[in-house]
């Protein structure tokens, strides 16, 4: 409204006799119709304010069962990673794995080094010092180069148990984190 920039009184007195005429002419268009026309033009807001009203019930029910939808995934996601590793470790753990990675969108290396790394931190151990003893005491045993060479760091959790439990710990950490 052009008067609302004003405030002296006069634009006050001009800003009311624009809303009351507004509303005036309205009810003098609704006073000069017939009783029937009144009574459709009625009828018709009814309709129109029931219209409106079921439009927003549905976009609250479409809302609400999106965010129930969302609420069940993250759930099915949360029991997916807390879920205990049975049969055989080391492939779920590199299946969780990847699932972490695709979820982060973080390169493979550096997130196995951040895992590493965190495993290290907990455990208090060193996984390179660990791989090494191992491949030397393999040398030792008369394990072929092959065989030695193909060792990584799995194969050094996998051995000790308490390595095991604690980096299946942080796996389903980071699982919740990137893909709950």
């Amino acid at each position: 409204m052009l008067v609302k920039s004003f405030t002296d009184d006069l634009a006050w007195d001009v800003q009311r006799q624009l809303v009351n005429g507004y509303f005036k002419t309205k009810e003098t268009v609704k006073r000069a119709l017939s009783p029937e026309l009144q009574m459709l033009q009625g009828l018709l807001s009814q309709m129109v304010e029931k219209e409106l009203a079921d439009k927003e019930r549905d976009r609250q029910i479409l809302i609400a069962k999106e965010t129930a939808d969302k609420a069940v995934a993250t759930t099915e996601n949360i029991k997916e990673a807390v879920k205990p590793v049975f049969d055989n470790w080391r492939s779920e753990i590199n299946s969780k794995f990847n699932r972490i990675q695709k979820g982060a969108g973080a390169e493979f290396k550096m997130l196995r080094t951040e895992m590493y790394t965190e495993l290290e931190r907990r455990a208090g151990c060193d996984l390179n010092t660990r791989l090494r003893n191992k491949r030397k005491r393999m040398a030792e045993n008369g394990c072929t180069k092959t065989e030695i060479n193909s060792l990584n760091k799995m194969d050094v959790i996998d051995d000790d148990k308490k390595l095991r439990e604690i980096f299946s710990k942080i796996v389903t950490e980071y699982e919740i984190k990137y893909c709950a």
